[in-house]
């Protein structure tokens, strides 16, 4: 059978190794990391490289040491589907649970050459207090063959909001870099927005973004707290500029609302775009540090917001976003997957050097870091 080149990286581990024998305890090199393999028949991988855009489900077996759990896999990611390696979803069959999830994401993290920076992202965000998805790197293997490093991530759905004892009214996905909360969007906004609750509707959306635009709301702006989590909103916002999450203002983010009081909380999705170098040379003062986006216009437009929101990243930025703080984050782990990375053979093609990558990252943080605490000083003389 041949396969597509780009659906090489899952096809190429089945030509030496079907046919063996299945392990009780199945005991796989993840280099210093928890190591994942997926068993795959051959049917089940022609259906994935000839549907690959159709987020088609095919049987297989998930195994971690011992744990055997029937599962579906397909591949993941709108905007990465057509990489050479992609992201591979799992679902576990009837009901059954891993680390009390039902679903995993397997992430290819395309844009990152470190696979640093979903994984120290994240864990800044939470320490500053946002709601987070859990990850892990890890080691992944196809028919025990190994495929790479990947970053294992918790799925958001009702379920995570459930198992942390959140009442999530409605959950949308900003998407397609769409996620504008403009009225432009209001007659399309499943191009900016999916839907990840049931039953589902883009009632309580529309509600939000007719009420973000309303006169009314300019004349007494403290009337934006009714409808969004503050500490969220500041949070994110903050933490966005400060990793340079560019790709998170209008794309790869979640909000989701509550029962009780159905403000708007922010929680983030898909870190691997942050901190990249060639961003530095784009940086606009006065403007970049606050976002893209109608909520963040919003806010710019009211000085006393402003004040709040600088007030916010003055603190995460001497805190727990401090240079020193996020460049030991990379640097530990790093030293943590090296030997992982360097067996990928996506990430260390063309003879890159895993030092030079992460080198590359801590700089750009560093600088990165630098530009912002500049700018937040202008604004804030300009917003006494």
């Amino acid at each position: 059978m041949r396969f597509p080149f780009k659906h090489m990286i899952l096809a190429l581990p089945l030509l030496t190794v079907i046919g063996c024998a299945p392990d009780d305890d199945l005991r796989l090199d993840g280099f210093g990391l928890l190591a994942i393999n997926l068993d795959l028949s051959s049917e089940a991988l022609g259906t994935l490289a000839s549907t690959s855009w159709g987020g088609v489900d095919v049987p297989g077996e998930f195994r971690v040491g011992a744990v055997r759990l029937a599962t579906q896999v397909s591949y993941g990611g709108a905007s990465t589907i057509d990489t050479y390696k992609k992201n591979i979803d799992v679902r576990f069959s009837g009901g059954e649970e891993w680390r009390g999830r039902r679903r995993w994401r397997l992430s290819a993290q395309t844009m990152d050459p470190t696979m640093l920076r979903g994984s120290t992202g994240f864990a800044a965000m939470r320490e500053a207090g946002l709601t987070v998805p859990e990850v892990e790197p890890v080691v992944v293997y196809l028919n025990r063959e190994l495929l790479g490093l990947y970053l294992l991530t918790e799925r958001i759905d009702p379920d995570f909001f459930a198992v942390r004892g959140l009442d999530a009214r409605s959950i949308y996905k900003a998407q397609l870099g769409n996620a504008t909360f403009g009225t432009a969007r209001l007659p399309d906004l499943e191009r900016g927005f999916s839907i990840r609750s049931k039953p589902e509707s883009y009632v309580d959306l529309k509600n939000f973004i007719d009420q973000l635009a309303s006169p009314e709301l300019d004349r007494d702006p403290e009337k934006f707290f009714e409808l969004v989590d503050e500490s969220s909103l500041w949070t994110y916002m903050a933490a966005s500029t400060l990793l340079d999450n560019w790709d998170g203002w209008r794309n790869n983010f979640h909000i989701f609302n509550r029962t009780e009081n159905q403000r708007f909380v922010w929680v983030p999705w898909d870190l691997d775009r942050t901190l990249e170098n060639y961003r530095l040379k784009e940086f606009k003062p006065g403007m970049t540090i606050y976002g893209e986006n109608a909520v963040t216009d919003f806010i710019k437009r009211h000085p006393a917001l402003r004040r709040r929101y600088l007030a916010r990243l003055s603190e995460l930025a001497s805190g727990v976003f401090a240079p020193e703080a996020h460049t030991d984050r990379i640097r530990t782990l790093a030293d943590r997957v090296a030997a992982s990375w360097e067996k990928d053979r996506v990430l260390a093609r063309d003879g890159r050097v895993y030092a030079a990558v992460v080198d590359d990252l801590l700089t750009t943080t560093s600088e990165w870091h630098a530009l912002v605490r500049a700018d937040l000083a202008r604004e804030q003389e300009r917003s006494p």
